[in-house]
């Protein structure tokens, strides 16, 4: 009706968000099935896929855009965009932003990919769509084919948004290292069990947002029984499941606490290797005595 092109690629931009809708929701499906033989893990990262396929078609989207504006922009072409059109593009901008606002809110909630996404796609259509509504306003006092250049504006936002897209997902789906904030939660948890001396090697595996998995050492003192030990480690087990929904397997390391000979030992090689390098730390150290000598084992 306008014969605007900006106006007809935000109108195509908001086509391609139905669609990408339609992804979201079956993405959704897939990742809420339950683990089966042939995926004993679950089925949760379907989210990181269903994400990457939205960004894919978000780009195609991008470049036809951009080619449709770069044609229209070396024709010189001049439209001037009507008041009605600007009263539409004003609601769209209005519904974009509180999309945007409830995308942000409930992927913060549920701790997904796929609304985080949807967000960032929707803040995306705010700012193309402004940029359009701005170029409408100011399109009758300049000669410019300004029609053109707002429609590549678009197309870039549509582009960066596929971009980023691609990068958080392919980022999740290669196994990005886990938050620095989970793993220093996990290790105070455990650090606060009491019969636990010290915490390492901890390894955390995510196969969606909320299906992660981890190994953990754990020391313990040689003399403990090994019993109670054992139930300590049950404990914290079940405590990371209840409280931060990852599934964890505890290695029980014991280590020599009651000999003053040995922690001595401990002490001397801790000093060696931060003179060696301050990074380097130590763990699992057990000292063996033997006719011909002592023998130290550590990692």
């Amino acid at each position: 009706m306008t014969r605007s092109l900006s106006v007809r690629a935000d109108a195509i931009n908001n086509l391609s968000d139905a669609g990408t809708g339609l992804i979201t929701y079956f993405g959704f499906r897939l990742s809420s099935k339950p683990a089966d033989k042939e995926h004993p893990f679950g089925h949760a990262r379907g989210e990181s896929i269903a994400s990457l396929v939205m960004a894919v078609l978000v780009l195609i989207l991008g470049f036809e855009v951009g080619k449709s504006s770069v044609l229209s922009i070396w024709a010189g072409k001049k439209t001037v965009i009507s008041p009605v059109a600007l009263w539409v593009l004003g609601g769209s901008i209005a519904v974009k932003l509180g999309l945007f606002v409830f995308c942000r809110r409930m992927g913060k909630r549920l701790s997904s990919t796929l609304l985080h996404a949807a967000a960032i796609d929707s803040l995306s259509d705010v700012a193309a769509s402004s940029a359009i509504f701005v170029a409408g306003i100011f399109s009758p006092m300049v000669n410019l084919p300004l029609d053109g250049i707002m429609g590549l504006v678009v197309a870039g936002f549509i582009l960066f948004t596929g971009f980023s897209l691609i990068r958080n997902t392919a980022s999740n789906l290669l196994g990005e290292a886990p938050k620095t904030e989970l793993y220093n939660k996990i290790l105070e948890i455990v650090s606060a069990y009491d019969g636990v001396l010290d915490a390492h090697d901890l390894v955390i595996h995510s196969y969606g947002s909320n299906r992660k998995f981890a190994t953990l050492h754990i020391e313990v003192a040689a003399d403990h029984p090994l019993w109670q030990s054992h139930e300590m480690a049950d404990k914290i087990e079940r405590d990371m499941r209840e409280r931060l929904n990852i599934e964890m397997v505890i290695h029980l390391d014991p280590v020599q606490t009651d000999d003053e000979e040995v922690i001595a030992l401990r002490e001397r090689i801790q000093e060696m290797l931060a003179m060696l390098d301050p990074a380097i730390s130590m763990h699992d150290f057990w000292a063996v005595k033997q006719t011909s000598g002592t023998k130290l084992l550590f990692d």
